[in-house]
């Protein structure tokens, strides 16, 4: 399971290829202080749903502002993922072994 901290450093490390700076912070809006163009958060949005191999919804980025904001809708995600993973081989093996 990926940690938060592993999903902010993908995150940043996405959004570093488009801003002109290095110092930016993770609470950093991306249009008002990092002057991202929605070109730019699109590329960065589809980078990272491609990298974690998760789609975020329209409406749930019109929510996301920052880093911490991507982030964390990634991770979420990630974790309901992990979770219905290890509830579905939960289940499967609970089945197996009441068969025999």
């Amino acid at each position: 399971m990926v940690t938060l901290e592993e999903v902010t450093a993908a995150v940043r490390a996405e959004v570093a290829k488009h801003v002109l700076r290095d110092d930016f912070g993770n609470a950093d809006d991306f249009t008002r202080d990092l002057q991202i163009c929605s070109d730019d958060l699109t590329s960065i949005a589809l980078s990272l749903e491609n990298r974690f191999g998760l789609k975020i919804g329209r409406r749930e980025y019109r929510r996301i502002h920052n880093v911490l904001n991507l982030a964390s809708a990634f991770y979420e995600r990630l974790s309901a993922q992990s979770e219905s993973l290890t509830s579905a081989s939960s289940s499967n093996g609970t089945k197996a072994g009441s068969t025999s």
